[in-house]
């Protein structure tokens, strides 16, 4: 997990450099494009016909993630509940 947060840090920063020079040689048509099919917010007005993989990615991530914490917290909780035998304690 670490090594994939290393590459994707360096991708990150990688792509910035690109980002400067792709609009400072006048082609921000380029890096439309490239923006389009890997950074947009899909879900934002004027990126109907983006695709935004890396924004699908993440939000895939996040939710995943969701699913997972949500129904272990509610879990820790009714389970710490149950273990109280002593009503005064509770």
């Amino acid at each position: 997990m670490l090594f994939a947060m290393s590459a994707a840090i360096i991708a990150g920063l990688g792509v910035i450099p690109l980002r400067e020079h792709l609009n400072a040689s006048g082609n921000s048509d380029s890096w439309n494009v490239i923006n389009h099919l890997l950074f947009a917010d899909i879900s934002a007005s004027g990126n109907e016909s983006a695709i935004g993989l890396f924004y699908i990615i993440g939000q895939l991530f996040v939710r995943s993630l969701q699913l997972v914490i949500v129904p272990m917290v509610f879990t820790s909780i009714v389970l710490a509940m149950v273990r109280i035998s002593d009503g005064k304690t509770f």
